[in-house]
This record gives C-alpha cells, structure tokens and sequence, in this order.
C-alpha cells in the first residue's frame, strides 16, 4: 500500500489526472453499493 502511494504521488500530473478520469468513469459505471462492494473485494485479493 505504500508503494502505491508513493508512486500516485511520485506521477506526473498529466498521468494522474488521465487515471483519475479513470477511475471517475469506473466509479460512476455501477451503483454506488455496486462498485464499493467490488473496491472492497479487490482490497481482499492477495
């Protein structure tokens, strides 16, 4: 988890804001109780 965040932190910010499109695309896809069930079962993957 860290790495991950040192890296979101570490990216250009043409990088960051391209995957914060994204990401917004994603969330905005499925239901909120939806795609907050998925982040929680990928948070659950080894």
């Amino acid at each position: 988890m860290a790495k991950a965040l040192y890296e979101a932190l570490a990216m250009p910010g043409a990088e960051r804001a391209e995957r914060t499109k994204r990401l917004a695309a994603a969330a905005t896809a499925l239901p909120p109780a939806r795609w907050f069930a998925a982040q929680l079962a990928d948070l659950a993957k080894p």
